[in-house]
């Protein structure tokens, strides 16, 4: 199992992978449902940790605008220095309607 989410076009081409085997959020372990609604967030449910995960798509220039944001904040932290100090340590978001976890069988 690859505990990852792939999604294709009616022509079978790959057009997105995302996820990967753990618990770390964008992880999964034992999906059993996808689902996208009209607004295009993707849910996934697991079976183990029980959770239930919301993604969203993003265009190519919202994709482009958080990867400035981040190199943005990234040259803040080196500060004067210049030095990167490596990755920030971000808080993990409390979980919210969407993204609790939700016992099996639920």
């Amino acid at each position: 199992m690859q505990d990852r989410v792939q999604v294709f076009n009616q022509e079978a081409q790959l057009l997105i992978s995302f996820g990967g085997h753990g618990l770390l959020p964008g992880m999964f372990q034992g999906i059993v449902d996808i689902m996208i609604d009209k607004q295009n967030r993707v849910f996934t449910s697991e079976i183990f940790p029980g959770r239930v995960q919301q993604f969203r798509y993003v265009t190519d220039a919202e994709a482009e605008q958080l990867r400035k944001e981040k190199e943005a904040a990234r040259e803040k932290r080196a500060g004067a220095s210049g030095k990167d100090p490596g990755p920030a340590v971000v808080p993990i978001p409390q979980p919210t309607p969407a993204t609790q976890a939700v016992p099996p069988g639920k």
